[in-house]
Protein backbone atom coordinates (compact mmCIF):
# COMPACT_ATOMS: atom_id res chain seq x y z
CA UNK A 1 0.00 0.00 0.00
CA UNK A 2 3.00 2.72 1.01
CA UNK A 3 4.58 2.05 -2.68
CA UNK A 4 1.21 3.06 -4.37
CA UNK A 5 1.03 6.02 -2.42
CA UNK A 6 5.16 6.91 -3.04
CA UNK A 7 4.32 6.52 -7.11
CA UNK A 8 1.08 8.55 -6.90
CA UNK A 9 3.36 11.22 -5.60
CA UNK A 10 6.23 10.24 -7.45
CA UNK A 11 4.11 10.39 -10.90
CA UNK A 12 1.88 13.30 -10.09
CA UNK A 13 3.70 15.64 -7.39
CA UNK A 14 0.95 18.11 -7.28
CA UNK A 15 -2.12 17.47 -5.08
CA UNK A 16 -5.30 18.52 -5.73
CA UNK A 17 -6.94 19.81 -2.12
CA UNK A 18 -10.60 20.39 -2.68
CA UNK A 19 -12.37 22.68 -0.10
CA UNK A 20 -16.47 22.29 -2.00
CA UNK A 21 -18.42 20.74 -4.25
CA UNK A 22 -16.84 22.55 -7.30
CA UNK A 23 -13.40 21.35 -6.68
CA UNK A 24 -14.68 18.20 -6.81
CA UNK A 25 -15.81 18.30 -9.77
CA UNK A 26 -12.54 19.70 -10.97
CA UNK A 27 -10.48 17.34 -9.16
CA UNK A 28 -11.42 14.39 -11.21
CA UNK A 29 -10.65 15.20 -14.40
CA UNK A 30 -6.77 17.05 -12.83
CA UNK A 31 -3.93 14.89 -13.55
CA UNK A 32 -3.36 14.76 -9.83
CA UNK A 33 -3.67 10.76 -8.69
CA UNK A 34 -4.05 12.24 -4.90
CA UNK A 35 -6.71 14.35 -3.60
CA UNK A 36 -7.03 15.86 -0.43
CA UNK A 37 -10.30 16.26 1.00
CA UNK A 38 -10.57 19.56 3.21
CA UNK A 39 -14.36 19.85 3.99
CA UNK A 40 -17.93 17.48 4.28
CA UNK A 41 -19.33 16.61 6.96
CA UNK A 42 -20.36 13.21 8.53
CA UNK A 43 -23.63 12.60 6.43
CA UNK A 44 -21.44 13.58 2.76
CA UNK A 45 -18.03 12.14 3.06
CA UNK A 46 -18.69 8.50 2.47
CA UNK A 47 -20.34 9.84 -1.19
CA UNK A 48 -17.18 12.68 -1.58
CA UNK A 49 -15.04 9.79 -0.86
CA UNK A 50 -16.61 7.63 -2.97
CA UNK A 51 -16.48 10.29 -5.85
CA UNK A 52 -12.74 10.42 -5.86
CA UNK A 53 -11.81 6.48 -5.42
CA UNK A 54 -14.27 6.17 -8.79
CA UNK A 55 -12.00 8.33 -10.51
CA UNK A 56 -9.02 5.97 -9.92
CA UNK A 57 -7.50 8.93 -7.19
CA UNK A 58 -6.08 8.19 -3.88
CA UNK A 59 -8.51 10.13 -1.48
CA UNK A 60 -7.06 11.92 2.17
CA UNK A 61 -9.62 12.97 4.29
CA UNK A 62 -8.56 15.85 6.73
CA UNK A 63 -10.32 14.35 9.34
CA UNK A 64 -9.84 17.10 11.71
CA UNK A 65 -12.22 19.43 8.95
CA UNK A 66 -14.99 16.93 9.31
CA UNK A 67 -18.19 18.38 10.50
CA UNK A 68 -19.87 16.20 13.18
CA UNK A 69 -16.44 13.85 14.07
CA UNK A 70 -14.17 14.18 17.34
CA UNK A 71 -10.49 14.17 18.04
CA UNK A 72 -10.95 10.85 19.44
CA UNK A 73 -9.18 7.59 17.91
CA UNK A 74 -12.84 6.72 17.00
CA UNK A 75 -13.28 9.32 14.16
CA UNK A 76 -10.61 7.19 12.19
CA UNK A 77 -12.26 4.03 12.35
CA UNK A 78 -15.16 6.20 11.34
CA UNK A 79 -13.23 7.28 8.13
CA UNK A 80 -11.97 3.64 7.15
CA UNK A 81 -14.94 1.64 7.93
CA UNK A 82 -18.12 4.05 6.34
CA UNK A 83 -15.50 6.31 3.53
CA UNK A 84 -13.22 3.31 2.63
CA UNK A 85 -10.50 6.71 2.35
CA UNK A 86 -7.28 5.77 1.75
CA UNK A 87 -5.67 7.99 4.47
CA UNK A 88 -5.95 10.61 6.50
CA UNK A 89 -4.55 14.28 7.01
CA UNK A 90 -4.52 15.52 10.68
CA UNK A 91 -2.11 17.70 13.60
CA UNK A 92 -3.40 14.55 16.24
CA UNK A 93 -0.73 12.25 16.54
CA UNK A 94 -3.28 10.09 18.40
CA UNK A 95 -5.15 10.03 15.17
CA UNK A 96 -1.91 9.11 13.12
CA UNK A 97 -1.49 6.24 15.12
CA UNK A 98 -5.00 4.68 14.94
CA UNK A 99 -4.78 5.11 11.15
CA UNK A 100 -1.69 3.15 10.85
CA UNK A 101 -3.06 0.41 13.31
CA UNK A 102 -5.59 0.08 10.56
CA UNK A 103 -3.57 0.56 7.67
CA UNK A 104 -4.41 3.70 6.37
CA UNK A 105 -2.28 5.99 4.53
CA UNK A 106 -1.31 9.34 7.05
CA UNK A 107 -0.19 12.67 6.64
CA UNK A 108 0.59 14.83 9.96
CA UNK A 109 0.04 18.44 9.23
CA UNK A 110 2.20 20.92 11.24
CA UNK A 111 3.73 24.49 11.44
CA UNK A 112 7.20 25.05 11.80
CA UNK A 113 8.36 28.44 12.02
CA UNK A 114 11.21 30.78 10.74
CA UNK A 115 13.68 29.59 14.02
CA UNK A 116 12.95 25.91 14.38
CA UNK A 117 13.39 25.78 10.09
CA UNK A 118 17.29 25.95 10.07
CA UNK A 119 17.65 23.55 13.09
CA UNK A 120 15.03 20.76 11.36
CA UNK A 121 16.58 21.53 8.24
CA UNK A 122 18.55 18.52 8.63
CA UNK A 123 16.47 15.98 10.19
CA UNK A 124 13.17 15.07 10.30
CA UNK A 125 11.90 15.75 13.76
CA UNK A 126 12.60 12.57 15.53
CA UNK A 127 9.84 12.38 17.57
CA UNK A 128 7.91 10.94 14.01
CA UNK A 129 10.40 9.57 12.50
CA UNK A 130 8.95 6.47 11.01
CA UNK A 131 5.64 7.13 12.39
CA UNK A 132 3.90 9.07 9.16
CA UNK A 133 3.87 8.82 5.59
CA UNK A 134 4.47 12.45 5.14
CA UNK A 135 4.84 15.53 7.25
CA UNK A 136 2.51 18.10 5.81
CA UNK A 137 3.80 22.05 6.42
CA UNK A 138 2.15 25.11 5.23
CA UNK A 139 4.79 25.18 2.78
CA UNK A 140 2.03 23.15 0.98
CA UNK A 141 -0.06 26.04 0.63
CA UNK A 142 2.13 27.39 -1.60
CA UNK A 143 2.76 24.21 -3.78
CA UNK A 144 6.22 23.39 -2.29
CA UNK A 145 7.76 20.37 -2.83
CA UNK A 146 9.01 18.37 -0.17
CA UNK A 147 12.56 19.29 1.31
CA UNK A 148 12.23 22.84 -0.64
CA UNK A 149 12.48 26.17 1.49
CA UNK A 150 10.66 29.60 1.17
CA UNK A 151 10.86 32.92 2.99
CA UNK A 152 7.31 34.63 2.49
CA UNK A 153 5.92 37.24 4.65
CA UNK A 154 8.93 36.75 6.81
CA UNK A 155 8.52 33.43 7.30
CA UNK A 156 11.11 30.69 6.27
CA UNK A 157 8.83 26.96 5.58
CA UNK A 158 10.45 23.73 5.17
CA UNK A 159 8.57 20.42 4.47
CA UNK A 160 9.65 17.15 4.01
CA UNK A 161 8.70 13.85 3.56
CA UNK A 162 9.48 10.67 5.60
CA UNK A 163 11.08 8.07 4.20
CA UNK A 164 8.49 5.62 1.98
CA UNK A 165 9.97 1.91 1.40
Amino acid sequence: MKKEFKEAIEDSPIIAAIKDDEGLKKCLTSESRVIFILYGDICNIPDIVETVKSSGKIAMVHIDLIAGLSSKEIAVDFIQKYTKADGIITTKPALIKRAKELGLYTILRLFVIDSMTSSLSETSPPAMTGTVDSLQTLASTFGMRAGSTSIRSGLAVRSWCSMLE
